[in-house]
């Protein structure tokens, strides 16, 4: 299986070939200046793909929150075969973005739309109600110190702003069980 990232020229009309191999991954860049999705508008040279011929399991990606029109952009991911599309609404969160989230999830008829940005335990329930979306995005992030034995306090690897080295965020179990309680109970 292939992990894939094609950019498109700007104003390309034709997806390259290619046939026979297996995607696990396929990313739908917006490649236009005018923010629609590229070539995925016109052209649907993917539907033909092997790993399109099955039942789609493809989220498109938060790209679509940046598309100037997102009820066109809505029927061209169905027309796609996506399985789901991941959005905040437009907005800076999934919880600001309740108004759009609501109607797309209104107007999707083969497409989940999945809330993403900022979905946490305290609006995930907030988010469903409003919305009637059942499926959610979230990144449950906690911070952990590192493993690291020796640390060189002279140098950052980010130059001049200080960043903290020596930590990393994973998701944890525990924010995500508690989600689900919210959205359970």
């Amino acid at each position: 299986m292939d992990f894939l990232f094609y950019r498109a020229a700007d104003g390309e009309d034709s997806v390259p070939d290619f046939s026979g191999r297996v995607f696990m991954r396929v990313i739908f860049p917006l490649t236009r200046t005018g923010n629609t999705l590229g070539w995925a508008e016109y052209n649907f040279t993917l539907l033909t793909l092997p790993s399109f011929q099955e039942k789609s399991t493809v989220t498109f990606p938060r790209a679509f929150d940046m598309c100037r029109d997102p009820f066109q952009a809505l029927q061209t991911i169905e027309k796609l075969g996506c399985a789901r599309i991941l959005t905040s609404g437009q907005s800076n969160s999934a919880e600001t973005g309740v108004p759009l989230l609501k109607e797309l999830v209104s107007r999707a008829r083969n497409v989940i739309i999945m809330p993403g940005c900022g979905v946490n335990a305290a609006n995930v329930r907030k988010i469903a109600e409003s919305t009637g979306a059942f499926e959610f995005h979230l990144s449950a992030r906690i911070r952990l110190g590192s493993d690291m034995v020796y640390r060189n306090p002279a140098v950052s690897m980010g130059g001049t702003v200080q960043v903290d080295e020596y930590g990393r965020e994973v998701s944890s179990s525990e924010k995500v069980e508690e989600v689900i309680r919210r959205l359970v109970y």
